[in-house]
């Protein structure tokens, strides 16, 4: 198995794993139990970019001495333990029940074992990152499902979370091989802070906006809102796994490695290509049959009421897969400003409009977010494409997708089928619609 294997199945995992045992234990549970989990884990999500993203980032970034380590590793400490009280007063002053307020002791244990985490990924062993994420995963998963034959509610997801990071937390110590071999000063660990603290913001306005909305809505609409809100979030993310996420971690790389500027402007747009050829399948296909395998997964109740927050949000996926070729090109290009621009742009945007759709409903919200994802879009690819070097007629490629997608769409609408017919008719003709496609454009370009 090759390097770039193990990365993609670690990327998977992450997510896909997750996500999977989310939606097949939400098949037992009732929304308000999937959404008081959902909403008391959205402020730790908010807060968990300083260990996930910011440590790591700033191992990756940073020369490895030990004294940057040991900094790194005490303000990792430091930190953890200062969001872990302060989820312990919230927890006291909301009164929640010790079984959620155990989701406190989560950036505890991010916080031993950031610095660890950045070492493996610095050394680039995929294979072990992967097989532990599978590992910790799989007993956490185990657990889970056992806890809920049990008769447990939120409780069951809250198992998950937690033996997962520890399970995490003390293989990625162990594989790392790496302890602090002095304390940190406070002078050393506020130094170290400037560059977490920076990476880490960079990541809460490109990350933040759906656990801030998960708040809202379970604060103002209701835990069982907040429980299908939760559920379309993580048909997202699975749809992420399956298109995207391998993608985003081997672009990056590559498009940094070419000297050559033609080259570089042609890997954007294959990439392109490719994006929105993967994620107009997945999406069209999940517009058409989202709601029978909801009702497979997680069964007919919780499916009914989920489905209209999902179909509201999927266009973020097309979003997604759109903006994500550009935005690598423009980090490896340095043009690293931009993309955080973008990101300010989409959490203001998100914002205001959540504030507008507080006053309506849950489902509200939703169609805000995917409303301020499309116009960030807009704004993004205007802005980003000359700055790269393209002309507008790039984008051109990304409509014959999304025209085979609506073909599919409309196909499986009209047909009515049983879910599995259902996606084996529906690829071939998604198929077979860009083959004649990009096969006609191919004839008019040589004539």
């Amino acid at each position: 198995m090759t390097p770039r294997f193990w990365a993609f199945t670690l990327q998977w995992s992450r997510i896909g794993v997750n996500t999977a045992v989310f939606l097949l234990a939400a098949r037992f549970l009732t929304l308000s139990e999937i959404g008081s989990f959902a909403t008391v884990l959205a402020p730790i999500k908010l807060a968990q970019g300083v260990h996930k993203v910011g440590i790591v980032e700033a191992v990756l970034i940073r020369k490895p001495s030990a004294i940057r380590l040991n900094a790194m590793f005490g303000f990792s400490i430091v930190s953890g333990l200062l969001v872990a009280a302060a989820f312990c007063l919230f927890a006291q002053l909301t009164n929640l029940p010790w079984s959620l307020s155990i989701l406190g002791l989560i950036p505890i244990f991010l916080g031993f074992s950031a610095v660890s985490e950045g070492l493996l990924r610095k050394q680039m062993r995929f294979r072990a990152m992967a097989t532990r994420t599978l590992f910790s995963q799989g007993v956490a998963g185990f657990v889970t499902f056992f806890a809920i034959s049990k008769g447990a509610g939120a409780e069951a997801l809250v198992a998950f979370a937690m033996i997962n990071v520890t399970l995490s937390a003390l293989v990625s110590i162990t594989l790392a091989g790496w302890w602090p071999s002095a304390n940190a000063t406070t002078k050393q660990m506020l130094q170290t802070s400037k560059l977490v603290l920076k990476i880490a913001g960079r990541d809460t306005l490109n990350s933040g906006v759906l656990p801030m909305a998960q708040i809202a809505i379970g604060l103002r609409f209701g835990l069982a809102e907040a429980g299908a809100f939760q559920i379309a979030l993580r048909m997202l993310g699975m749809i992420d796994a399956l298109t995207l996420s391998p993608l985003r971690l081997h672009i990056l790389p590559h498009l940094a490695g070419m000297n050559d500027r033609e080259a570089f402007k042609k890997q954007t747009i294959v990439t392109f290509k490719l994006s929105m050829c993967l994620s107009c399948w997945i999406v069209f296909g999940a517009a058409a049959v989202g709601g029978d395998f909801l009702v497979l997964l997680i069964g007919n109740e919780n499916a009914t009421t989920s489905a209209p927050a999902f179909t509201a949000l999927i266009p973020l996926s097309l979003c997604a897969a759109a903006a994500m070729p550009f935005a690598q090109a423009l980090i490896a290009d340095g043009h690293v400003g931009f993309v955080l621009k973008r990101a300010v742009v989409l959490m203001t945007l998100s914002a205001v409009w959540t504030l507008g759709g507080l006053f309506y409903s849950a489902l509200g919200i939703c169609i805000a977010l995917t409303l301020a994802g499309l116009s960030t879009l807009i704004w993004f690819l205007l802005c980003a494409l000359p700055r790269l070097g393209h002309d507008y007629s790039a984008l051109l490629i990304g409509l014959v997708p999304i025209a085979a997608g609506a073909i599919m769409w409309g196909l499986l609408y009209g047909l009515d089928l049983e879910i599995l017919p259902a996606i084996i008719i529906g690829t071939a003709v998604y198929i077979a619609t860009l083959n004649c496609a990009f096969f006609a454009n191919r004839g008019m370009s040589q004539k």
